[in-house]
Parts: structure tokens; C-alpha cells; sequence
């Protein structure tokens, strides 16, 4: 049973919150204030975080901040009134998962929750594979964040990493720019305009080697030796 440590500064909508998703299957702990959240996060972990943005004292940002600070799988999802295009480009850039408008219905909240849990699962059981391999004729390491190979010697950013990373888990198939957003969001990456530019810079690093790297515009990109 998957743990969701909520934070919310108003009881009832606490209340309501713990059970409705107690309802739905998962455990629940409640924090009514953003500075004892991160201490409640840090003595047990949660398997998700449901974030209120404005709060008293601390904000849900703040709050965010210092999670992602020590811990930058476990899933932060903002649950907000004022749910706008901005503070969304805000909470993604913090490293969050997703915001969510308060207004949303359950099933779009409890889905939205339940498809995090599922990526951070994935995430996780993907991090146990073997971080370094051959493609075609570069050898990457995604520990150290390099690529070497014939005239190719270059340092790769996080993104980069996780860019080639991602298209190496299944080499051939083209993944989709929402799927390859899914996994650079926490760095920050959040439209596919930069993402395009990611793609770019990644190519120019890698030279000659960058063929490896095929896009379809429509159906995104793939490794290809």
C-alpha cells in the first residue's frame, strides 16, 4: 500500500483528502504546516508527496526546494487553488512531478497519482540496470556523465544523460516527446521547445556520432547503431 504524506495548511480540506485516498487504497499521513513537512518527510519517507502551495510560515515551493534538495525521485505532486500557467512552469522547475488544480475531480486526482507511483516505480527498478554501455561505437557512462568514443570525448549534462539513457532502454523504438519529458522533467525540462533544444546541443556534442540519434517529427526519437 503506497504512503502519501499530504500538506495542507486548512484541516478540512486535509480531511477530505485523507479520505477520499483512503479510500482509494493508500495509507495516509497528514502535515498542516510546510516547516514541519520536510521533517516528517525526512524521519519516514512517503511514497508520494500531495503539496498545498500557499501556506503560512513556509511555502509549498519551499517546501518542494528542500525535499528535492535530499531526494530527487520520490514523486511531489502540487495540489493548488491557483493552479496557473505559471506556478506550474514554477513547480516543474522545482522538480515537481505535476500540478493539479484543487477543482479537479477524484478520479482525475487519484490517476494522476497513481500514474506518478507507477513512473517512480519504473524509475526506480530502472536505476539497478547497469549505468554504463555501449552504443553503436560510444561508450556512455551515466554515472560519471560521459560519452567516449572515435574523435567523441565529451562531458554530458544530467539531461543529456537521461536523454540517452531513456532511448537506450529500448533501442529502435521511438519514444514520444511527452515520454522523454516525463523522465528530464525534474531537471527542469518542461516543453518541448526545450527539449528540442536539449536534443540539439546533445547532437552537436556528440559529432559524427550524433546519427545515432533519429527523430520523426510527430513520432520523436530513437537510438538507432
Amino acid at each position: 500500500m503506497a504512503e502519501i504524506l499530504v500538506v495542507d495548511d486548512e484541516r478540512i480540506v486535509r480531511t477530505a483528502i485523507k479520505d477520499m485516498l483512503t479510500e482509494n487504497g493508500f495509507s495516509v499521513r497528514l502535515s498542516h504546516r510546510g516547516v514541519h513537512a520536510v521533517g516528517q518527510f525526512l524521519a519516514k519517507r512517503p511514497d508520494l508527496v500531495l503539496l498545498d502551495v500557499m501556506m503560512p510560515g513556509k511555502s509549498g515551493f519551499e517546501v518542494c526546494r528542500e525535499i528535492r534538495v535530499v531526494d530527487r525521485t520520490t514523486p511531489v505532486l502540487f495540489l493548488t487553488s491557483a493552479a496557473t500557467e505559471v506556478n506550474q512552469v514554477r513547480a516543474l522547475g522545482l522538480g515537481a512531478d505535476d500540478c493539479i488544480s484543487k477543482n479537479a475531480g477524484e478520479a482525475e486526482l487519484v490517476a494522476r497519482i497513481r500514474r506518478a507511483l507507477e513512473r517512480a516505480a519504473s524509475f526506480k527498478e530502472s536505476v539497478s540496470r547497469p549505468r554504463r554501455t555501449q552504443i553503436g561505437r560510444l561508450s556512455v557512462d551515466f554515472d560519471a556523465l560521459t560519452a567516449c568514443g572515435p574523435g567523441v570525448e565529451v562531458k554530458l549534462t544530467k539531461t543529456e544523460g537521461d536523454i540517452l539513457w531513456l532511448l537506450n532502454t529500448e533501442r529502435g523504438r521511438f519514444f514520444s516527446q511527452d515520454e522523454i519529458l516525463e523522465v528530464v522533467r525534474s531537471s527542469g525540462v518542461f516543453s518541448e521547445g526545450l527539449l528540442r533544444t536539449h536534443f540539439s546541443r546533445l547532437r552537436r556534442k556528440l559529432g559524427t556520432a550524433a546519427g545515432m540519434i533519429a527523430s520523426l517529427r510527430g513520432s520523436g526519437y530513437k537510438l538507432v547503431d
